[in-house]
């Protein structure tokens, strides 16, 4: 009898260990399922991205493409090249990170208070200003007289030009 209960004891205990190493298999096998799926779904070939177009896309209108203080000038501002402008005017340009000129305006300053006025114009750009440039062309190099111009560069590409 004693041996009776020894034996029963022993396949419950056998019983008991078993359930847990069923347990542990199972979910190594779950792991190891999910593992592979993941390795195949990194490893599975990707379609090809469609074909481009035959035809390249047109080039940017001249006013949207703007890169130098010089040009965006001519665009926007031409009497300054012929007839200039007064001593205490400075002409801002904020530009895109493309070059893209997204805001323009002619600022009529006092004396000591352009930069005032030109961080005022930029405020809203907060964060999104990469950098200034504060370009002084003397008389002859632009135009009859000198010009101040602020070139405002921004680290984003808006969606749509603002209005001056």
């Amino acid at each position: 009898m004693m041996a009776r209960a020894r034996s029963a004891a022993s396949v419950a205990e056998a019983a008991r260990v078993a359930v847990p190493r069923r347990r542990l298999s199972s979910l190594v096998a779950c792991t190891v399922a999910c593992a592979a799926l993941g390795l195949a779904a990194c490893t599975a070939p990707t379609p090809a991205s469609p074909a481009p177009a035959a035809a390249p896309a047109a080039a940017p209108p001249v006013a949207e493409a703007q890169a130098t203080p010089l040009d965006a000038v001519r665009q926007y501002y031409p009497q300054v090249l012929t007839t200039g402008i007064p001593e205490n005017f400075v002409i801002v340009f904020v530009v895109s990170a493309s070059g893209r000129v997204v805001r323009h305006e002619m600022l009529n300053t006092m004396p000591g208070s352009g930069g005032i006025q030109v961080e005022q114009l930029l405020a809203p750009y907060g964060l999104g200003l990469a950098g200034l440039n504060v370009i002084r062309k003397k008389p002859g190099e632009m135009g009859p007289r000198a010009v101040n111009i602020a070139w405002a560069e921004l680290n984003f590409e808006p969606a749509a030009a603002a209005a001056p």
